[in-house]
């Protein structure tokens, strides 16, 4: 058969919306290999149906080549046959060549099966498939893979063969996860079939086939959508494989976060009474020390270790033949966990964990195979030490977080304005002036935390955010790296990137970094928000702008230069580039951004993704919303569940008036990342923990990213498990009885709220509710706590002598207090100007104290003044400068009954007290104010200053508490 027909992208069952893009282009020829089904035809002659029907598409002209073989098995089509039942067909390769088709169908494996002896045993079909799809790639054809169907159409698993071909089918998708080639699931596609058909008697035939394995044309109508949707979907460069791992019973008899990619349930459970775990080389026996750990934290029974030809319950396995991160699982007489690499074998490994349950002594699971591969290679969770300190045993809870769920890398933002943490050895007094409540690491602990890292699976990248963001530098070492005598200000947060002897450092500085974050593929560079208006003031840059051709008001390029010149330092170290999206779209620049550098978009104000996708950069999902942490604003697991890869949401309070962008491509886009910024570390694990486990669930299996309903339970489980992973104490209340006003995912309550603290650790419990960790001189439980108040619990076991046994715990509660409207509640609000972006200022005035409510401008000095309509006798004025318990604000208050003549009523021009939750309260002795207006002169992160809230206060009112702080 040799079809020429007219493409129809509507009934076309490719799975696009009408608007979409077409994948097919005009004069693509597509091979369909196969046995007797595809040598009969019957499917392709539906596809012939499908395809004339649109007028849209009838001046592209479709071929569709039968290459089905009589009787043929996979060495038959791979090699050629002469005279197989009549039928002659030359090599696969040479077919390829002759018919040079932009994509092929291989439909293979009944025969295999079905003729015993004279079949093919698993591994040479295995072989077999690799050689056509190796064989395809190298003529740049893309592969379409389908499981072997069925034999009979009796109830699955009543047929003698069934075992046989689902262990067939197992091997399809292993070659296809294994080569990135896209798999149709045909076997589940006809079960489901039989299912939904009501003439279906649990014959061996006659609904489907009319023999058991040929076609009738119900039967063809299955294979016909399934390749149409498999075609559709490879064209498009996807290769994620159809239907596979959505079983509705598995998901509620298995609780797996992220869901794999396939998971086929068997009849019962295996009790492992006495529990090994068997491996046969050191790398393996890493894992299975982890795995024994592990799941004893979960059920108390901990497997032993054993090596070489002893007998084990659970087997880990390093072999060839699976993506790098992927992995076999079998759970029958035995377990084996089936890995081509390390990390895949991990991956195996928390999956097991999650699988396996306790009983009275010994573990349990259920009967099942699964087979697992990640849709995307980036799965990243961002921590940010530079503005609040960090311990490192609290980021070893991070990457415990990440571990469980998948999540590969965690970036560590580790400069900013507040502080360099990285200890220099070339630079040391770069770490002198760290203003974010700790020291500097030292070397040997972040070593030891990159090693715990590699242990579990996640690398660790390091992140040095420049040429902005970078105060430290510029405060600590100011004749190197600050731009001096710039007006009407000096860029105190950009360094001189222009300056040999800066970028001699910087380049040194990466070195340092790449000696000690050794596993590390990446290398993060900031790049963003850099302020490099009046740069071109200086004699660097101008000489810079001279001598590179530039004009007078070159620096954009500059800083695309910069960009450059980071990238060849960073490769000198064999690692790649990673930027946040701060580079905007130029394409008649001298200065081309490569792209060999990895773009995080998170802003969507440079350069949107479309765009980005669209001239060829690789990027990584990380916008604001709904990625973004930052201290109470988390946005709630269904609103994570509700996003996928290709969308892109700009910061924003409030979820439902979020502007949304959307990538139409997602090719390139190869992961996606939560980032935490600003928080301190006790509320680190709180905040992130349910947050990342649902990102990671979403790219890792899209196609699971159905049903938040049926999701929930499995994070909740696999939720109870991290809590035994990484707390020595369990913080619990059942009376929290609040939601947060901005729908935000933290615990609220409004009446007196009782805390119980719990460990199965032997020692004492210590707590604190000062914000401080616990010591061996904190309080001891021995009774529930009452809180009145927002506060944090943070508690950990002690023994007798004062040394902690485990990791700390921390959960903080919010009070929602009674309140009244303040005066400035709505009221109209005028700026000096300077606002930025979204951060406009009637969010001042909004009655809401959540951080990204709030008015932000620049740069400094800038004021806000708001208009309370009429006269009122105010005695009381609260102001709520942005607070991350290091940085400070300077400002004057103002008021004025008629706009134009002022009396100052608050002078903190001097300010050098860190801002706080609580605010600023200026009381006066009761006055008329009509106009009040605050003129924040200085803040001592950046060149910008934000203002979370204005509260103005009327005599009459000063009995009633105000909004909660």
């Amino acid at each position: 058969m040799f079809l020429m027909l007219p493409l129809l992208a509507a009934t076309f069952s490719i799975g696009l919306p009408l608007d979409s893009p077409n994948p097919f282009r005009s004069g693509d020829r597509i091979d369909f290999f196969g046995d007797s089904i595809t040598w009969q035809g019957g499917y392709l002659d539906m596809m012939a149906d499908d395809l004339q029907a649109d007028p849209r598409t009838r001046s592209l002209q479709i071929s569709l080549i039968k290459r089905g073989i009589n009787g043929g098995k996979s060495n038959d089509l791979r090699d050629g046959c002469q005279n197989l039942y009549g039928f002659t067909q030359a090599p696969f390769a040479e077919v390829l060549r002759q018919d040079r088709p932009r994509a092929v169908v291989i439909e293979i494996g009944i025969n295999d099966v079905w003729h015993g002896e004279k079949g093919n045993p698993p591994a040479v079909y295995e072989q077999n498939l690799r050689d056509l799809v190796a064989q395809a790639k190298s003529e740049h054809v893309s592969v379409v893979l389908a499981t072997p169907s069925l034999i009979g159409e009796m109830p699955r698993g009543s047929n003698p063969l069934d075992t046989k071909l689902d262990q067939y089918a197992e091997i399809v998708k292993k070659v296809g996860l294994s080569a990135g080639s896209q798999v149709v699931d045909l076997r589940r596609a006809f079960f489901d079939g039989l299912a939904r058909r009501p003439d279906w008697r649990q014959l061996d035939r006659g609904v489907l086939t009319y023999d058991g394995v040929h076609m009738l044309p119900a039967g063809n109508r299955i294979l016909a959508s399934a390749f149409e949707a498999g075609l559709g979907e490879v064209l498009k460069g996807r290769t994620e494989p159809q239907g596979l791992g959505l079983d509705p019973k598995a998901m509620e008899k298995l609780h797996l976060v992220p869901w794999p990619r396939e998971v086929r349930l068997r009849a019962g459970l295996l009790r492992l009474d006495h529990a090994t775990i068997r491996v046969k080389d050191a790398q393996a026996a890493s894992v299975a020390e982890l795995l024994a750990g592990e799941i004893a934290a979960k059920t108390g029974v901990r497997p032993e270790v054993v090596q070489g030809a002893h007998q084990g319950s659970i087997e880990l396995m390093l072999r060839p033949g699976l993506p790098s991160e992927g992995y076999w699982i079998s759970v029958d007489r035995s377990v084996s966990v089936t890995a081509s690499t390390v990390r895949g074998l991990i991956w195996g490994a928390v999956t097991l964990l999650q699988a396996v349950e306790g009983r009275a002594g010994h573990l349990v699971l259920q009967r099942m195979t699964i087979l697992d591969a990640p849709n995307r290679p980036y799965r990243g969770l961002m921590v940010d030490v530079a503005r609040r300190w960090h311990s490192i045993d609290v980021l070893k809870q991070c990457v415990l977080l990440c571990h469980l769920y998948k999540i590969n890398y965690l970036q560590l933002h580790l400069s900013d304005d507040q502080a360099f943490t990285f200890p220099s050895s070339h630079y040391p007094a770069i770490n002198s002036q760290n203003q974010h409540g700790g020291p500097a690491y030292d070397l040997s602990e972040l070593r030891d935390l990159v090693a715990f890292a590699d242990r579990h699976g996640v690398t660790i990248v390091p992140e040095m955010d420049i040429p902005g963001h970078s105060a430290t530098l510029n405060r600590t070492m100011p004749d190197l790296f600050k731009i001096r005598g710039t007006k009407p200000y000096e860029h105190h947060a950009t360094i001189n990137f222009v300056n040999a002897e800066v970028l001699h450092a910087i380049d040194i500085m990466i070195g340092e970094m790449c000696d000690v974050f050794r596993s590390s593929p990446y290398f993060h560079m900031g790049g963003d928000e850099a302020d490099i208006a009046l740069v071109d003031q200086h004699p660097d840059f101008q000489k810079a702008m001279k001598s590179l051709g530039l004009p007078p008001k070159g620096q954009q390029e500059l800083f695309r230069r910069f960009i450059g010149q980071v990238d060849d330092m960073v490769k000198k170290h064999g690692k790649k580039l990673l930027v946040w999206e701060g580079f905007g779209r130029d394409a008649n620049s001298k200065f081309p951004i490569s792209r060999d550098i990895l773009v995080m978009e998170f802003e969507n104000a440079y350069y949107m993704p479309a765009d980005l996708l669209e001239d060829g950069y690789h990027v990584v999902n990380a916008s604001w919303t709904p990625l973004y942490v930052v201290n109470r604003h988390v946005w709630p697991a269904k609103k994570v569940y509700e996003w996928d890869l290709g969308r892109f949401g700009r910061f924003g309070s409030l979820y439902p008036i979020t502007e949304w962008f959307r990538a139409p491509d997602v090719r390139f886009i190869d992961g996606a990342q939560a980032c935490s910024w600003e928080g301190p570390e006790e509320l680190e694990i709180q905040n992130l923990r349910r947050l990342a486990a649902t990102m990671s669930e979403r790219i890792w299996n899209p196609e699971s990213g159905k049903d938040f309903d049926r999701f929930e339970p499995r994070l909740n489980s696999t939720d109870a498990v991290l809590e035994r992973l990484i707390h020595s104490v369990n913080i619990s209340t059942s009376e929290l009885d609040a939601k947060d006003p901005n729908g935000f995912d933290v615990p609220c309550f409004t009446k007196p709220l009782t805390i119980r603290l719990s460990s199965d650790r032997p020692g004492f419990i210590r707590y604190t509710l000062d914000g401080k960790p616990p010591t061996a001189e904190s309080s001891t439980y021995s009774a529930p706590l009452t809180l009145n108040e927002t506060a944090t619990v943070r508690a950990a076991v002690f023994d007798a002598i004062g040394r902690r046994n485990g990791f700390e715990s921390s959960m903080a509660f919010y009070h929602i207090a009674p309140h009244t409207l303040n005066l400035a509640v709505g009221k109209k609000v005028t700026v000096s100007g300077g606002t930025q972006g979204g951060q406009i200022p009637e969010l001042a005035v909004d009655d809401n104290l959540d951080l990204a409510s709030s008015w932000w401008a620049g740069p400094a000095p800038q004021w806000l003044q708001v208009d309370l309509g009429k006269v009122f006798s105010v005695n009381r004025i609260e102001v709520f400068p942005y607070w991350d318990g290091v940085r400070y604000y300077q400002y004057t208050v103002e008021s004025s009954v008629d706009g134009k003549t002022w009396a100052m009523i608050a002078d903190r021009s001097a300010n050098s007290t860190p801002a706080s939750a609580s605010g600023d309260e200026i009381k006066i002795a009761p006055r008329p104010v009509r106009y009040v207006k605050v003129n924040m002169l200085k803040g001592s992160a950046n060149d910008s200053v934000h203002l979370v809230e204005l509260h103005v206060w009327e005599v009459a009112k000063t009995g009633i508490a105000p909004v909660s702080k």
